[in-house]
């Protein structure tokens, strides 16, 4: 082998080095530890103030990385693996998140910024009676619709209830017994920011 093609061939192999992820010591801009990758952030609410308790997941197809904010809003969760495409998603109630869910693509160190913004969401009941000129009516099915969908059947003083509703969502609440027209028709919640009671109905029978 000629001198000029063995020096050649020795830059060759500097440059593919440098360009090899692996390659790159822990200490340097890439790579991670040992034990992993570590992803953090920090999670406050709208109005700035950290949130502790946050439940935190990282996850990459079957695997799973588990952690939770601190009294100052912030989170450090090592163990994810190089390479790999994780999504970060925070989780604690009454709270809903902005972003829901972000993404670390083709981790190759050490990921920082992964942060979230919380807004507080209330929840709100609504309640009534199902009655008739004769008194209550039970086992009437009254059935809610809207940003959620459930039914119950009214009880025997024919009082009926949906509990624990996401607040500024809509809603539509309706009666509904075979042989029975009712007024109202239904009963319509735009926007749920409080909670509603004595929300009745009056069942009249058909012929």
């Amino acid at each position: 082998m000629t001198r000029p093609n063995a020096l050649f061939l020795f830059t060759l192999v500097l440059a593919l080095a440098a360009c090899d992820p692996f390659s790159a010591d822990p200490g340097d801009s890439g790579g991670c530890p040992s034990e992993g990758c570590t992803i953090s952030g920090h999670v406050q609410t709208e109005t700035g103030r950290p949130l502790d308790e946050v439940s935190i997941m990282i996850k990459a197809g079957s695997h799973r990385l588990f952690g939770a904010t601190d009294r100052n809003g912030n989170y450090a969760i090592t163990g994810a693996v190089m390479t790999r495409d994780y999504s970060v998603t925070p989780s604690k109630g009454p709270w809903e998140f902005e972003p829901p869910e972000q993404y670390v693509r083709d981790i190759m160190e050490n990921t920082g910024s992964i942060d979230f913004v919380a807004a507080h969401v209330e929840s709100f009941d609504i309640s009534g009676q199902v009655i008739n000129m004769h008194g209550p009516m039970p086992n009437v099915v009254v059935l809610l619709t809207g940003y959620a969908s459930k039914s119950v059947l009214t009880n025997v003083q024919g009082g009926y209830a949906f509990m624990g509703l996401r607040g500024r969502e809509d809603y539509t609440v309706f009666p509904s017994k075979s042989g029975y027209t009712f007024e109202p028709l239904e009963r319509h919640f735009t926007y749920l920011d409080s909670t509603f009671d004595n929300e009745d109905f009056l069942g009249t029978e058909t012929e």
